[in-house]
């Protein structure tokens, strides 16, 4: 058994593990000894999100328990959100490029205990005529987009025996894939509920997940958790392509090896970059499969990645509650974007590539200017922590997800 102290955790049994009574760092991990057991044996855990979730005393609960000590989270302006949702505009009298008012995140439609527990994880799919939602509740639903703004449910996948961490759609939308504690990637079709391939992993070893842009190399990619980068499969023949690693720590009093949590492709597919527990950021040639160089900056886990629709410019969301602005080119720290009160969690870059989204622990998704680097709009729609975001890919809408079991619908004009 590795007791290897590392970034607030501890690796027990292959496992990363908060230490002391701090809280978790670990988010979408395992955080109880009997989900270790269960996994090692193979069996099936409680069906619930909440049984990752220590009750018994000892461990915190993460943003929960940060919220619990500092009060409802602050949004610019010195108002604070409530429990009831609603919104804190914020909007500045700047103007467009095309001279008009800044645009803006409307609520349309928000589903209350869209899930039997916790969600994770959201993409859009079919056209962005469907949005489907990962949960702790061990499936993932499917949600058509009905006028004018509602989301209606269509199917529910329920082929994991664990919970879902992430969900992904393929160029085209009609493919998707779903990632699971089970330690499995399942891809489907969402017009023909067909299963087309099971992509089989370890324990511990599938976490965020995405699809190459470039339709016909039929990849898709995941955060390869405790093999400590990015591990990549053709899901039409079912073949395991390659596993790229990430550095190992040069401190010797952490843990040797990164825990990977996510993975996001650059938009022409050529790079791919796998963020750490740790805080640091890897990009890798997908062609070469080498290390190309390393962001560095957060000193808490990374878990959202995006790039701007060139190419050139990556950001990154973390525990730390920062948002990060790196030259993708040469992992150059451009600038820091602060305003969330807890930890940043999901991030998605609106296909114009002149707004940003994020959610946090503090309950919050914020809309930033690229150009001006600063928050335009702060909504508290959600009762606790957004887990997930993403436009869809005509930049008509925004989806989210929470931990509160809902998923909320936005108009982005």
């Amino acid at each position: 058994m590795d007791d290897g102290r590392w970034n607030g955790m501890e690796m027990r049994d292959g496992f990363p593990r908060p230490t002391g009574t701090h809280p978790t760092q670990a988010g979408p991990l395992l955080r109880t000894e009997r989900d270790s057991h269960a996994l090692r044996q193979g069996k099936r855990r409680e069906k619930t999100g909440e049984a990752m979730r220590d009750r018994r005393g000892g461990l915190g609960e993460g943003p929960r328990s940060l919220r619990s000590m500092n009060g409802p989270p602050t949004v610019p302006g010195g108002r604070q959100g409530h429990e009831g949702g609603g919104c804190d505009w914020e909007r500045r009298r700047r103007r467009t490029k095309t001279g008009g008012e800044m645009a803006r995140l409307s609520p349309l439609h928000r589903r209350e205990n869209a899930h039997e527990s916790g969600c994770w994880s959201v993409c859009w799919a079919s056209e962005d005529r469907c949005v489907l939602s990962g949960s702790m509740d061990e499936t993932v639903k499917q949600w058509t987009v009905e006028e004018p703004g509602r989301l209606e449910e269509t199917y529910t996948y329920p082929e994991h025996s664990l919970g879902v961490v992430a969900v992904a759609s393929a160029p085209g939308g009609n493919v998707v894939a779903s990632s699971s504690l089970d330690s499995s990637i399942r891809v489907w079709n969402v017009e023909k509920f067909e299963t087309y391939a099971v992509l089989a992993n370890m324990p511990s070893e599938t976490w965020s997940i995405q699809f190459s842009p470039d339709a016909h190399s039929k990849v898709v990619a995941a955060a390869s958790g405790s093999l400590s980068g990015v591990s990549m499969w053709n899901y039409e023949s079912g073949e395991k392509i390659c596993s790229m690693q990430m550095p190992p720590v040069k401190d010797a009093r952490h843990q040797p090896r990164r825990f990977a949590l996510s993975v996001a492709f650059s938009p022409d597919g050529k790079r791919i970059v796998c963020s750490a527990m740790d805080g640091t950021v890897a990009a890798f040639d997908v062609e070469t499969q080498k290390l190309l160089h390393m962001y560095e900056g957060h000193k808490m886990p990374v878990r959202g990645l995006g790039f701007l629709p060139d190419g050139a410019t990556l950001f990154t969301a973390s525990d730390d509650a920062q948002i990060h602005m790196y030259d993708s080119g040469n992992g150059n720290l451009i600038d820091t974007l602060s305003g969330h009160e807890s930890w940043a969690l999901s991030l998605s870059v609106h296909p114009d590539g002149e707004y940003l989204a994020s959610g946090s622990s503090d309950r919050s998704i914020k809309l930033w200017d690229v150009r001006s680097r600063s928050c335009v709009q702060t909504i508290m729609e959600h009762k606790d922590q957004v887990w997930g975001i993403q436009f869809s890919k005509g930049g008509k809408h925004l989806a989210s997800v929470s931990d509160d079991k809902s998923i909320g619908l936005y108009s982005f004009q």
